[in-house]
């Protein structure tokens, strides 16, 4: 009869095998961690944090507010960051989005002044760091403004117009009804000249209203105290000159008429006919 093959060495090697599986298993944590203690980062002594955060505190006390940081900004796109950086208020920065919102362009360090509200020392420590576009002295005809439509902040954009003379050409414009002309900018109480002829280089008469000329020689002193140039003591004066020498022959004798001045009378004639 055939003996059958003893197996009893199989749990000894099976024994033996996962002992060194295991052995070899921690080796390999062991080695890992090893591994990451050796190339982490030594950490910052407490000495560099100070120092580095010192320097953090120091760059927001330089950029902080009153101490403008270096670099030209344009105001026409400050935001509240830069702002605060350049020590503006809140109040001035709600009056600078404002004028921008209605379409405003600032273009001067007087105008920035104006619409910000800064006073003079502010106005002297900013202008170092404003950098401002050119503004187009002769803008070609097709981008010219509307004196009839103009808003205040855009009236504002010529050179030495302000909020109250800006304000002044609208209301000046309600009374006569619109512009006919862009020399009747010369009628605006306060406008300079020369602030009249940079804005009437910027813009041009467009919407002119419809206007029924009034009849010099035969209109009533009622009816001549509606001309937009005439008061009623001025229209009974014209009535008074006619009853003494006869109908106008022409527009220039308005000269003759007491409170009628003479460089007006080209202006006046928009609204008369003999």
């Amino acid at each position: 009869m055939r003996r059958k093959k003893s197996h009893s060495g199989h749990p000894l090697r099976l024994r033996s095998g996962i002992f060194f599986f295991l052995l070899l298993l921690l080796l390999m944590v062991h080695l890992r961690f090893t591994l990451s203690e050796y190339l982490r980062e030594p950490p910052l002594p407490d000495m560099v944090l100070d120092s580095l955060m010192q320097g953090f505190t120091d760059s927001l006390t330089i950029a902080g507010p009153g101490k403008p940081a270096p670099g030209r900004t344009d105001p026409n796109r400050l935001d509240d960051s830069r702002g605060y950086v350049l020590g503006l208020h809140a109040a001035q920065l709600d009056s600078l989005y404002a004028f921008r919102a209605r379409g405003g362009t600032l273009y001067t360090m007087e105008t920035l002044q104006r619409v910000a509200g800064l006073t003079d020392e502010e106005t002297s420590r900013l202008e170092p760091h404003m950098s401002f576009p050119r503004e187009n002295r002769a803008p070609p005809k097709g981008q010219l403004g509307c004196l009839n439509t103009a808003n205040e902040a855009t009236l504002m954009e010529v050179r030495g117009i302000g909020p109250v003379l800006s304000r002044r050409i609208i209301k000046y414009r309600k009374l006569l009804g619109g512009f006919l002309h862009p020399t009747q900018l010369y009628d605006v109480y306060g406008l300079a000249p020369e602030v009249a002829r940079r804005a009437m280089e910027r813009f041009r008469v467009c919407h002119p209203p419809e206007v029924g000329k009034v009849r010099l020689n035969s209109a009533t002193a009622e009816v001549l105290a509606g001309v937009p140039y005439f008061s009623w003591e001025v229209a009974v004066e014209i009535v008074r000159y006619r009853e003494a020498n006869g109908p106008f022959l022409k527009l220039s004798q308005l000269d003759s008429v007491p409170g009628i001045a003479s460089d007006k009378i080209g202006r006046i004639g928009l609204y008369l006919d003999l």
